[in-house]
């Protein structure tokens, strides 16, 4: 093959995924507007816009085909996540629902901002037990002014160094991460010399581990299994539980 046909030939796979992704979107522009009909349909109707069974089942089915098809599972559902939450807000506009978008926002935790004593020692701790890796550091040679962003999968973390020690009496930071599967993550946590706690489940039925890390990171990891079905109940704040609520609307 020579140069000019190779380039030929990338230019035509170029042409095939942006037609792709112009089918993909116009596929997406008609599920939203189905989605409007559906939520127009409810209001009329007075059928209730919360269909607990159904955003489930979705997820079900989705995930089965992508597996059928070779995709990862993993992927449709993110997907699938982002667009179930843009159907949610389609309907709460469609329902006249108040509440705003926040309310379907928070399915997994995107970043936090925690606040260490030793820097260097803290982003070594945490990348070795719990699995992150350090992605950038900046800042002088002031305290207080050192940061460094490690990632685990989706999970950024903004480690800072603070300008004064934090004294033996500092609570810990606290950081709840959703996962896929419990199972496989309480077993690298332990492979990694963590001591883990369990908590086989809540008043909402979510299970999560706790990964308590001491000085310089001073940090308590909490890990829930991700639910589509558990809502989140009021005692969980008891057992320190920090779950996002994933309403069923917007599965239509």
């Amino acid at each position: 093959m020579t140069e000019a046909e190779a380039i030929d030939h990338l230019e035509a796979l170029r042409a095939r995924l942006d037609q792709i992704d112009s089918d993909l979107i116009e596929l997406l522009g008609l599920r939203f507007q189905t989605i409007r009909d559906v939520a127009a349909h409810k209001r009329a109707t007075g059928i209730a816009v919360m269909q607990p069974s159904r955003v489930g089942n979705v997820f079900e089915t989705r995930m089965e085909r992508a597996r059928e098809a070779g995709l990862d599972p993993k992927l449709i559902e993110r997907l699938w996540t982002t667009i179930i939450t843009h159907a949610c807000q389609i309907e709460n506009e469609v329902g006249q629902i108040e509440g705003g978008d926040l309310l379907f926002q928070g399915v997994s935790l995107d970043h936090a901002l925690i606040e260490v004593d030793n820097l260097k020692a803290a982003c070594e701790m945490i990348c070795t037990r719990l699995s992150f890796d350090l992605i950038s550091q900046s800042g002088s040679d002031t305290p207080g002014e050192r940061v460094a962003v490690l990632k685990g999968g989706d999970v950024s973390l903004i480690v800072r160094e603070r300008a004064l020690p934090a004294g033996k009496n500092c609570d810990p930071a606290t950081v709840a991460i959703q996962v896929h599967r419990l199972a496989p993550t309480v077993s690298e946590l332990r492979q990694r010399g963590n001591t883990v706690d369990l908590t086989p489940g809540s008043m909402s039925g979510a299970r999560m581990a706790i990964v308590h890390l001491p000085a310089p990171a001073n940090l308590t990891v909490r890990y829930v299994e991700r639910s589509l079905r558990a809502g989140l109940s009021p005692a969980d704040f008891e057992t320190g539980m920090t779950l996002a609520s994933e309403e069923s609307c917007g599965a239509t």
